[in-house]
This record gives C-alpha cells, sequence and structure tokens, in this order.
C-alpha cells in the first residue's frame, strides 16, 4: 500500500475537582474522555508454507508487510484498523468522624471500540475478521478507615459492581471471488497442490477436499457462495464483596496486616453464531443456504446418496462448518461464584536500614463466558474460575549512608484452573482451563548514587514456571496435521485435538502420536499435553541496568541516560509452536536531554533498541493454510525527539 504503519492518533483529557463541603467533608469528582484511532498492523509471514506462492516478502522479514487485498469488501488496508473511545467518571465523598474516616466511592466508566483486520495475514483474498465491543459498568464502595489506640488500625467495607458487556464479531469468507482476485476457492487448490508435493494423499489432505467441497454443488442453487460468519456474547454481570483489613504493631519493630474478603459473582449471557450474506455487516441478512444443512442434505440425496449418508455429510460440508469450522447455534448461559480470599503480611524492622517481611495470600479471577465460542456445545462458551494461593518473602535495605538501596524477595505460587488463551484454528481465541501451574522464582533489584550526578539502578529476575497439569493445550500446526492422519478425520479442528474423543484418543495413541494410551471412562489428553512445560511470554531469565547521568549547565540541566534490557527465550504463543519461540536477546536504549534546571521545560533526544535487535511477541497459525504462520514484530530501532513544558 506504500504506507508508513503503524499510525496511531490518540488524545485524553482529564479533569478532577475538590469541593470542601465542611471542614471535615471532601468531595472529589474525576472526569476523563478517551479516544484512539490505530491504521494499519505489523504483521507478517514467520513460516509462508502453502502462502509461498502468493506473498510478496520475505519468510520472518522485519521490515514490512505482505497483507492485502483486493476485494473491495476486503481491502480494509495492508493489516486492518482499531478504533475506540472511553469515559469514566467519580465521585468521591471522605468525612472524619474523628474516629475514623468514612469513605463513599460512586464511579461509572465505558468503552466500545471497532477492529477491522485482513485476518488471512497474506495477499490473497480470503478472509476478513471484525469485532466489536461495548461495555459499561457502575460500581459503588464504602469503607470505613479507623484505629483502636496507637497499635492497630483497621479498614472494614462492602463494594458492588453491575456491568453490561457486548460482543460481536463478524468473519467474511470470500470463496469464490469475483474473477479478479485469489479467493478461498484458488488459495485452497494450490494449497492442496503445495501439501501433495510434499508427500500428502489428496484423499486425506484438508485442503484438496476442501477444494472439492467447494466445488461439489457448482451450477446448482446450492452452489457455495461468499458468506459472513457472525458470533456474539451478550452479557451481563454483578458483584458484591465485604472486606475487612487491620495492621497491628506488636512491637515498636514488629507488625502484622492481615485482611479476608468475600466476593460472590454472577454472569448471565446468551452467546451464539450464525450466518449472513457476504458483506452485509451494517444490515445484516441471514443466509439462505449457509448453515442450511438440511439442504446440502437433500442435494447429496439428488446424487444418490442414502438420506443418513447424506445427512451425516452434509453436516460435515456444510461451508459454515467445513470452512468456518462453526455450527449456528444459541445459547442462554448463567453461571454464579463466590470465593472468600485473604492475605497476610509480617513486617519486621530489623534495623534502621533493614525490613524483612513475610506475606501470604490467596485470589481468584471469575470465570465467564467466551464470544468466540463456535460450536453448539454450551460447555465451549464457558470456563471456569482461576485460583492462586502466594506466598513470598524478602528484604528491603538501605545501604551506604542512604545513596544505596537492595531489595529481595523470593515467591512460589500455586494455580488452579489457571486460565489461558488458544487458538481456535479459526481466526480467533477463546480462553480455556488448564488444571494446575506452579511459579516460582525470585528478584532483585537495586539503585545506587554514587555521585551526586551518577544514578546506577538494575534488576534481575528467575521464574520457574511449570504447569502441573495441562492435557488439553491447543494443538499446533503440525500436531493437528497428524491427528488428522490418525483419526481419518481431515476436517478435525482444533478443538478436537485439544479435547479428543476417547476412539480420536486411541487413534492418536497407535499412531504414536501420545505417549499415554486412554483410559476408559477418563478425560482424553490431547496431542499436546503441555503438563510439565512452561508458559508463553515467560522468559526464565531477564534482568536490566541503567544509567543516568546529570550535569548542572547554569541555570540548565543536561541529562544522559541508557537501558540495558535483557530476557532469556520465551514461546510467544500458548501452545509453545516451536516456530513461536523467541530467542533471548538484549535490547538498548540510550537518550540525552537538556532543559530548565527547576523542570519547567525539556528536550530530548530518545533512541530505542539502538543496536536494532530482531524480536517478536506474537506468532500464530494462519486461518485455512495449514503449515502458515503469521508473526508481528515488536519496533526496530527508532529514533524520536520529545519536548516537555510545565506551566
Amino acid at each position: 500500500y506504500g504506507q508508513d504503519e503503524p499510525q496511531v492518533e490518540e488524545y485524553a483529557l482529564r479533569a478532577t475537582v475538590e469541593f470542601d463541603l465542611t471542614p471535615d467533608t471532601l468531595l472529589t469528582t474525576r472526569f476523563e474522555v478517551g479516544d484512539f484511532d490505530q491504521f494499519g498492523q505489523r504483521f507478517n509471514n514467520i513460516v509462508a508454507g502453502p502462502l509461498a506462492l502468493f506473498v510478496d516478502s520475505e519468510e520472518g522479514e522485519f521490515g514490512r508487510t505482505n497483507v492485502g487485498s483486493i476485494n473491495p469488501v476486503l481491502d480494509i488496508g495492508a493489516a486492518g484498523q482499531h478504533v475506540g473511545e472511553s469515559l469514566e467518571t467519580s465521585a468521591t465523598l471522605t468525612h472524619d468522624f474523628g474516629a475514623g474516616v468514612l469513605t463513599l466511592l460512586a464511579s461509572y466508566s465505558e468503552y466500545d471500540f471497532d477492529r477491522e483486520c485482513d485476518c488471512d495475514f497474506s495477499a490473497v483474498d480470503v478472509l476478513r475478521f471484525d469485532d466489536r465491543e461495548d461495555f459499561d459498568q457502575t460500581s459503588f464502595e464504602a469503607r470505613f478507615d479507623g484505629e483502636f489506640g496507637d497499635s492497630f488500625d483497621y479498614t472494614i467495607g462492602g463494594y458492588y459492581q453491575k456491568s453490561n458487556l457486548f460482543a460481536e464479531a463478524d468473519t467474511f469468507f470470500n470463496t469464490r471471488g469475483s474473477g479478479s482476485e485469489i479467493a478461498v476457492d484458488t488459495a485452497l487448490d494450490t494449497a492442496c497442490t503445495f501439501q501433495v508435493g510434499l508427500g500428502a494423499d489428496p484423499a486425506t489432505t484438508r485442503e484438496c477436499i476442501l477444494t472439492g467441497v467447494v466445488e461439489l454443488f457448482d451450477g446448482t442453487p446450492l452452489a457455495y457462495d461468499d458468506f459472513t460468519r457472525r458470533h456474539f456474547l451478550d452479557q451481563e454481570g454483578e458483584v458484591y464483596a465485604v472486606f475487612g483489613q487491620g495492621t497491628w504493631d506488636l512491637t515498636d519493630r514488629l507488625s502484622l496486616t492481615a485482611g479476608i474478603r468475600y466476593t460472590d459473582e454472577t454472569k448471565d449471557a446468551t452467546q451464539g453464531a450464525f450466518a449472513i450474506l457476504f458483506g452485509s455487516e451494517d444490515n445484516p441478512v441471514i443466509h439462505p443456504i449457509v448453515g442450511n444443512v438440511a439442504a446440502y442434505a437433500a442435494g447429496l440425496e439428488a446424487t444418490g446418496l442414502d438420506p443418513a449418508t447424506a445427512a451425516a455429510t452434509a453436516a460435515a460440508l456444510d461451508p459454515f462448518f467445513a470452512l468456518g469450522e462453526a455450527q449456528i447455534h444459541e445459547n442462554d448461559l448463567s453461571r454464579s461464584e463466590s470465593a472468600v480470599t485473604w492475605s497476610a503480611i509480617l513486617d519486621y524492622q530489623l534495623t534502621e536500614n533493614i525490613l524483612l517481611y513475610a506475606s501470604g495470600a490467596t485470589g481468584f479471577k471469575a470465570g465467564g463466558y467466551n464470544s468466540y465460542a463456535l460450536s453448539a456445545n454450551p460447555g465451549e462458551a464457558e470456563y471456569e474460575e482461576e485460583q492462586v494461593e502466594s506466598y513470598e518473602i524478602g528484604a528491603k535495605t538501605t545501604l551506604l549512608d542512604g545513596t544505596a538501596e537492595l531489595n529481595f524477595a523470593a515467591f512460589n505460587a500455586e494455580f488452579e484452573d489457571i486460565q489461558t488463551a488458544i487458538f481456535t484454528g479459526s481466526t480467533s481465541f477463546i480462553v480455556q482451563n488448564a488444571a494446575e501451574a506452579t511459579s516460582r522464582g525470585f528478584e532483585i533489584d537495586g539503585r545506587w548514587a554514587p555521585t551526586e550526578n551518577l544514578l546506577i539502578t538494575g534488576g534481575l529476575s528467575y521464574v520457574d514456571f511449570e504447569f502441573g497439569s495441562f492435557p488439553n493445550a491447543a494443538c499446533y500446526a503440525e500436531q493437528l496435521l497428524a491427528f488428522r492422519q490418525a483419526t481419518g478425520n481431515p476436517l478435525a479442528t482444533v478443538q478436537n485435538c485439544s479435547n479428543p474423543t476417547f476412539a480420536e484418543a486411541q487413534a492418536a495413541f497407535s499412531a504414536g502420536l501420545t505417549s499415554t494410551a486412554p483410559v476408559a471412562g477418563q478425560p482424553a489428553n490431547s496431542i499436546n499435553d503441555l503438563t510439565g512445560q512452561v508458559s508463553d511470554h515467560t522468559p526464565e531469565w531477564s534482568g536490566s541496568l541503567g544509567l543516568q547521568y546529570d550535569q548542572p549547565l547554569g541555570s540548565l540541566n543536561w541529562r544522559s541516560t541508557m537501558d540495558v534490557i535483557y530476557a532469556s527465550e520465551q514461546f510467544r504463543q500458548a501452545d509453545l509452536d516451536p516456530f513461536s519461540l523467541q530467542e533471548s536477546y538484549t535490547k538498548l536504549n540510550v537518550s540525552t536531554s537538556i532543559g530548565a534546571a527547576d523542570g519547567g521545560w525539556s528536550i530530548a533526544l530518545i533512541v530505542k533498541n539502538l543496536t536494532d535487535e530482531d524480536t517478536f511477541n506474537y506468532v500464530n497459525d494462519t486461518p485455512l493454510f495449514d503449515g502458515a504462520r503469521q508473526f508481528s514484530p515488536e519496533r526496530p530501532r527508532t529514533v524520536s525527539l520529545r519536548g516537555n513544558v510545565k506551566f
């Protein structure tokens, strides 16, 4: 497209006003509004696979995109755009009773966004994905802060929240095209040829079968047509909570802080998926053929198939299932959950310059629903709450006559039903629960000012993360291909692979794809059982070192900084696809600035990623093209000039 992308425009306005209603009563109001507009996204192919004939840049190239479309419905720029706005308001009333302070807080927030994506992530005209969200939330909180004598402070309170969420998404399948672009039919045929060239059997290869499916009803009223898959979630939620916390000074050096909270949360929702005409997003018209399994069954019966075989075949060959990997459905859902969580911190002032502490806490993240659930099974839409129990010990120290600080912490966290996002294989993600996980490690950070002009900062962390049990992780492309071959189901989806039936699990074990034989009556493990493995975006080692030098120049101040950032290797996709492994890297940022000594103004030259390291933060399988992967590179070397004025 010949454009510099991404391009971002955003603004925010915030106003806070305080009213002294009485000498002991304060009313604080806050208002904030924001808007953002991003055009273009940074996507390219890290593995072209079946798209090798269509890409117009090299695999793994960090400096440009090869995403584009010429079909008018799909043409939204090199990769898409994302626009949205937000509003936040609150009013806080505090009154000092002498024996304590009462705080009443009321707040309201809302946001909405629209996002458009050329989500075949290539130069072909196959897919477009649009999603929209509209959310609002109202909350009230009341708390009282008091004390008993000189040794005990406490807080008690309650909280209420009501929210509404509407999420909707359209996936445009350019099945046949207008003849001037490379649409699904042409792309699948080319992908079939690519796979057969690698030794695949066309009778059991998904791309080849789908090519035949697309052409099966040509010349009949049931001929495959372009269509749009819409899925949605309309949800209401309520949260009630009561809480209390107290700090007790046991001695002049030893104190204990403990708290407890009870939370009750409910969610009621309607979630579904259906087919509409291609490009009818604003005024959707239900597609008369796509998703009409009975019509396709009748068409197959006309070719001579018996009714039972025709019905079963139509259910698999209907384009809403075969291409969209979805079933038409609308499910009413409801869930309610409650939890008691606690925290405790013991502080000991060993000396004037050394504070020791030990803490423990529990927490939970409520379960919910996936707007992107595609099957008619309501269980796919729902995920359960996540729970964690964590402990930490550490020390905060002041050294070298106050010129240095050094802090240590060691932690251990045990997760149950940890929530993780997986790719459905069809242009969307859903949240599901892994069973158990443990995260343990340590952190060290410090600051040292050896002179009045020089400040040195640094930090080092080590994280040992391991899934104690994660039998149903999503499969990446090669695993899904092997699963399809082993089970004789070339149209199997990622969900089939991560949640196999007992028969499918037996077939996978017989083919040597899994190391554990399935046990009758017990859930079957997926091919990609991540038990004992690490999570994505979790480097084992990470660290930073910073230098800041200030030099007074009369009424001016000159400042120079340098930051070195290191991270060890980490996966960028939850399925731990080998192609998503980001190798360890070190990045260097530098800046120099000059400004008024009183901080009234400054101007700075900033260079980030000075050595121009190539890194990425996202990798995923490309929809419809098994074996292809797209990725999102992080910023290369950037140079900016920044000015700051205070008045």
